[in-house]
């Protein structure tokens, strides 16, 4: 599953959001650590056995218009049998979800690859994007069009259905420890942030952002390249647009 919340409406996040449960409550998983080049020549189907893996929960349904459903995610997202060979776009390249009107883009991180196309991720989001420098070394957007405005809740309402439906909790989608949450501006909308340790030892940040109907959760995972992760979702978080 991608273990980046998702939905609940959990990237965690699944969602979401995700997103979201804490994000498309949490997304991520365990396999072989061969990792995915960062830039470079089209690397083909036989070179690049490992596609990324979310640790965020990714199946989980996305966030309802009321605060009281919580997630179904896996744990794990299914390992595909074949991989598409993919030319790494160069970084700062607009990355979108491919469906028509989404409610968020924004720039490609130096160094990682777009991994959008994959089906094993953000399931229960209406809106997928997937970027990643490494089997666990990845970040993860999704997001969902409600039926109402987020925009009507105070502060302490949005903070509520937040903690009720998205928060990340220690022994849920294989989470083991949860830390506070945090309240966030991002590209001047409100949401709240958390960071999350996964049982396979696999870190995420995760950030749920609320604009109009829609609801964003972005998942930042890492297990070998913290540091690298760690900028590149400073980048994102610095150039994604929210609609």
């Amino acid at each position: 599953m991608s273990r980046i919340l998702r939905r609940a409406a959990p990237a965690f996040v699944a969602p979401v959001l995700t997103v979201l449960t804490v994000l498309t409550a949490l997304v991520l998983a365990g396999c072989s650590s061969a990792a995915i080049e960062g830039q470079g020549s089209v690397v083909s189907p036989a070179s690049q056995a490992s596609p990324p893996i979310t640790s965020f929960p990714s199946s989980a349904d996305t966030p309802t218009d009321t605060p009281t459903a919580t997630p179904t995610v896996s744990t794990s997202a299914p390992r595909p049998t074949r991989t598409k060979a993919t030319v790494p776009p160069a970084s700062g390249v607009q990355v979108c979800p491919s469906k028509s009107k989404p409610p968020f883009c924004y720039k490609l991180p130096a160094g990682f690859r777009d991994y959008s196309y994959l089906k094993t991720y953000g399931k229960g989001w209406q809106y997928h994007t997937l970027v990643s420098v490494g089997r666990h070394d990845l970040i993860e957007v999704l997001g969902s069009r409600e039926k109402h405005s987020y925009d009507k809740l105070d502060n302490g309402e949005l903070r509520s259905y937040f903690d009720k439906s998205l928060r990340a909790k220690p022994g849920h989608y294989s989470v083991k420890h949860a830390g506070a949450v945090k309240k966030i501006t991002l590209d001047g909308n409100r949401g709240f942030e958390q960071h999350v340790i996964f049982t396979d030892g696999v870190h995420g940040d995760t950030t749920t952002v609320f604009r109009g109907k829609a609801v964003i959760s972005l998942g930042c995972q890492s297990q070998d390249q913290a540091a690298r992760v760690r900028a590149a979702c400073s980048s994102v978080h610095h150039s994604i647009r929210i609609r």
